[in-house]
């Protein structure tokens, strides 16, 4: 028996950060205001524009609007997180500039979040003959299935909607021009995930767009950087996926990414990482064969599936 509609409607904030998007900004705002749920606040963070963005941001008196500028470019994920810091709501969704908030986007995020309340964060998959949603997916599930290729975890930020005292208290990393993706894999170690099947907006596609201008290259760095920071030692304390699976992928992508920018490393200091357990140990791992492979565990049909009660 499916449970009744909750009857709560908690203050969501929607955080908009804009940067010369004059073309698009007042589309934007006006699918926020014109959006179905009744309780809701507009935050616009305005990162220094160049074009006649602020000056239509400045034109709309609605009391549910509250927007600052910074007096300089600070990039796309500090303005994320300085805008987060001024949220009010217990829910926060964000939606650029160029973005299109769907009528029903909040409605129907809001009441799944709160049937889920144990979900720090939910993320938009189109329905997939292999899961059925509105679905939580532990911790456990998640990262076995990011590590085998299968994951679930890649959505659009506009399609993600968080507690808001989670994100405030964990905040997005502002180190990559990826940022997103890598946020959302490290927020899965606290939290189960909620995979939702309605959109919440529509990601307008645009020339210029940051997270279309990334290169090979970067990709790789960042991967690199954030497997050693932060999911290698992640996975040492929680023990969610096989240890030493996990290492052989850092160090074969390690390998991929000193192969790619042989030239960025002129010095013995860059090459550190490289030889941090030593040269021959690098190699046992690429090369070990593992009894137990991960993708032979993890997939999609045995997901620990909870339906609602």
């Amino acid at each position: 028996m499916i449970d009744p509609l909750p009857e709560m409607n908690p203050l969501v904030t929607v955080i908009m950060v804009t940067y010369n998007s004059d073309k698009y900004v007042r589309d934007a705002i006006e699918s926020v205001l014109q959006n179905s749920y009744p309780n809701f606040e507009l935050v616009i963070s305005d990162d220094n524009s160049k074009d006649k963005t602020w000056e239509i941001i400045q034109s709309y008196k609605d009391s549910r609007i509250r927007s600052i500028r910074n007096e300089n470019n600070i990039g796309e994920y500090p303005n994320r997180n300085q805008a987060l810091k001024q949220a009010r709501g217990e829910y926060s969704i964000f939606i650029d500039g160029d973005d299109i908030l769907l009528y029903r986007g909040i409605e129907n995020a809001i009441k799944e979040m709160l049937r889920y309340p144990e979900c720090s964060f939910g993320i938009v998959k189109p329905e997939n003959p292999k899961y059925i949603g509105p679905l939580k997916v532990s911790q456990i599930d998640i990262i076995g299935l990011e590590m085998t290729g299968n994951g679930i975890l890649d959505s659009a930020l506009c399609n993600n909607v968080f507690r808001s005292d989670f994100l405030k208290d964990k905040l997005l990393f502002n180190q990559y021009k990826n940022s997103d993706t890598y946020s959302r894999m490290y927020f899965s170690f606290f939290s189960p995930v909620l995979i939702l099947i309605d959109p919440i907006a529509i990601w307008r596609i645009t020339p210029g767009q940051a997270s279309g201008n990334i290169k090979f290259s970067t990709r790789l760095e960042e991967s690199n950087h954030f497997y050693f920071n932060y999911l290698l030692p992640l996975n040492q304390q929680f023990n969610l996926v096989d240890q030493d699976q996990l290492k052989r992928n850092y160090y074969r992508n390690l390998v991929k990414c000193m192969i790619n920018r042989v030239k960025k490393f002129k010095t013995i200091k860059d090459l550190l990482p490289f030889f941090q357990d030593n040269f021959a140990s690098v190699f046992q791992y690429i090369l070990k064969q593992n009894k137990n492979q991960i993708w032979s565990i993890y997939n999609y049909e045995n997901i620990h599936i909870y339906f609602r009660q």
